[in-house]
């Protein structure tokens, strides 16, 4: 719900899903982790090696160039890898 509910125009589908509090506050840093996390965990689920998520990343040329633009590297292979890793050794 921290994605998604970032506004009172979608407080009816906070309000179905069990969310009663008010919208979440937009942070950029705190949704790429939030983001980070659901695809590690999405990874893991689908049976992808880290070999196979760093090959996936491959692929997202200009997510990769934007990231770099904006961060100096590419953030959301690092963010994502890093949750994958944590993920992986808590199994």
């Amino acid at each position: 719900m921290e994605l998604v509910y970032t506004s009172e125009d979608i407080r009816s589908l906070a309000l179905a899903c069990g969310c009663k509090g008010a919208p979440f506050v937009w942070d950029e840093d705190r949704r790429a982790l939030l983001r980070a996390e659901l695809d590690a965990a999405f990874f893991i689920l689908y049976g992808l090696s880290r070999g196979e998520v760093e090959y996936v990343f491959s692929t997202f040329t200009g997510t990769q160039r934007k990231d770099e633009r904006e961060h100096g590297y590419y953030r959301s292979a690092k963010l994502t890898l890093a949750r994958y890793d944590e993920m992986k050794a808590a199994r």
